[in-house]
């Protein structure tokens, strides 16, 4: 082999600024590996480019990176359509193999600030991204939990204002109820024993329904429940058992009656009894009185 040829051939200077093939680079380092020669003017040029890029080395302008990222963008579109025709694109890399791009600025220079600027782009986007993530996690879970608080105080809101509906049509009822001339209220005072307490009877004499308003009754005990009685014809009879808790405001309708002298009220086992125990008369009311 001619070394000296070889060495004047200038593939030692692409070899060392990296433009060669793998191929081609394997090739230059076998022949390093042979001849003295050729290593130590591999290890020379690379200590003079080092020097002139020392030398030269300047902060590149702000649109340097419009250009990099344009030639970059060139460069993909080339390698996956083929090369450009147009007179305005940017210059392939076989051109910038000759030591210069974009003016008098050494090619390795060049080539290390694009891979900053991409790295310094890369790293900002990272950072922005990180940043963004965490502010939109932190929002997302803050929102959420507002939202999910603001349905749970829907749902209550809407129960309670269906609770509200119901409890307003009833007392709507009643009062229409109450109102209705059909309807001849019967009042019942206590007794001996049991004075103030009070129980009205609403009666249709149409219709024969009986409804009960309990005013004033004093909470029995667990396994004790109040229950109607219509005297019929000089006999109790049973109208039906009915509470008297908070539940159990308003009129409450018992059995239908016809015939009735009057109402009244003892207290008896829970469920009723099948005739009043006399000691537990609370309340009574004739009708017609």
């Amino acid at each position: 082999m001619d070394v000296q040829r070889y060495i004047s051939s200038g593939i030692i200077e692409s070899y060392v600024v990296g433009l060669l093939s793998s191929q081609e680079a394997s090739e230059v380092e076998a022949t390093m590996a042979q001849f003295p020669e050729v290593r130590a003017q591999v290890e020379a040029c690379r200590l003079d480019m080092e020097s002139y890029i020392g030398l030269q080395a300047i902060t590149p302008p702000p649109s340097i990176k419009a250009s990099i990222l344009a030639r970059l963008s060139a460069e993909e579109e080339e390698a996956a359509n083929g090369p450009s025709t147009d007179p305005a694109a940017p210059a392939p890399a076989f051109h910038m193999a000759h030591g210069l791009m974009g003016g008098n600025k050494p090619l390795r220079h060049v080539v290390d600030a694009k891979w900053r600027l991409v790295a310094v782009i890369f790293i900002v986007l990272l950072i922005g991204s990180l940043a963004f993530n965490y502010v939109y996690l932190n929002n997302y879970s803050n929102l959420k939990g507002k939202y999910d608080a603001l349905l749970l105080a829907q749902a209550r809101l809407t129960k309670d204002n269906e609770s509200y509906q119901t409890k307003l049509q009833q007392y709507s009822d009643e009062l229409a109820l109450m109102r209705d001339p059909n309807f001849q209220p019967i009042r019942m005072l206590g007794l001996k024993g049991h004075e103030g307490n009070i129980a009205t009877i609403y009666w249709n004499a149409k219709s024969q329904d009986v409804y009960l308003l309990s005013q004033n009754l004093p909470q029995p005990a667990a396994d004790k429940q109040y229950q109607l009685w219509a005297i019929v014809a000089g006999k109790p009879v049973s109208a039906g058992v009915f509470t008297v808790s908070n539940m159990a405001k308003g009129l409450q309708k018992m059995k239908s009656m016809v015939g009735m002298q009057a109402f009244e009220v003892t207290l008896e086992q829970a469920g009723g009894a099948a005739a009043p125990t006399l000691s537990q008369l609370f309340v009574m009311g004739k009708v017609g009185s």
